[in-house]
């Protein structure tokens, strides 16, 4: 079974100007994920971008890269157009593979570790799909506003008596390329992999990158 892992990044962001490219130490964001994909069992690595100084960076590191068309390079393209146009410039360049594991270089704080478990797991049950999951510990006592009102959507109880929900992470995806084609990035009957908490950050704010240059100098 192939494995090859694709990265989409585009050089726009809302959230943070030229977030891919932010700098955490001395090394943009996309870096993390690019060596941790590198390093992984997964066999080929890619990234998908319209932006030079993305692709500059990529090629430097050893991995390959997919030129983005414009249109699929909007900050309101879904992801799956992207990993259709990925898996066509394959078939164009006369590569195959079997199963598309799709990272994003917002999860800095992915480990190879769980990386290789992903991998793992599809090839130990040769199911169709994985994605990622993480225990969400801020369930408890949430309120929804209706109108001008503010209602709660739990009943009072001891923590310990909480149900425990887990919500996808978006950190790790992996589906057969037929899934892919087919418009689906996850099937009926995936593989849930569950993730610790501090692995699954996913930089959409300020705060959120300055947290994980705290974690990252911490190690």
């Amino acid at each position: 079974m192939k494995f090859f892992a694709l990265i989409p990044a585009r050089g726009g962001s809302k959230s943070i100007p030229r977030k891919n490219l932010a700098l955490i130490g001395d090394k943009p964001l996309i870096f993390y994920i690019l060596e941790t994909a590198k390093n992984s069992n997964i066999d080929r690595v890619f990234v998908s971008t319209e932006d030079s100084e993305i692709k500059e960076v990529a090629s430097n590191l050893g991995v390959e890269v997919i030129d983005r068309p414009k249109e699929l390079s909007t900050n309101k393209t879904p992801t799956l157009p992207v990993l259709q146009h990925f898996l066509k410039d394959l078939r164009l360049k006369g590569v195959d593979l079997d199963y598309l594991v799709l990272l994003y270089p917002t999860s800095p704080l992915l480990t190879v570790e769980t990386l290789n478990k992903a991998v793992d797991a599809i090839k130990n049950t040769k199911k169709k799909s994985l994605l990622s999951i993480v225990e969400d510990t801020r369930n408890f006592k949430i309120w929804e506003k209706r109108g001008n009102k503010f209602v709660p959507k739990f009943k009072r109880v001891n923590r310990q008596y909480v149900p425990k929900v887990y919500r996808e992470n978006g950190t790790v995806y992996i589906a057969h390329k037929d899934l892919i084609e087919q418009g689906k990035l996850v099937d009926k009957d995936p593989i849930f992999l569950l993730m610790r908490e501090e692995e699954s950050i996913d930089i959409d704010t300020p705060f959120q990158l300055r947290l994980v240059k705290l974690l990252l100098k911490d190690k």
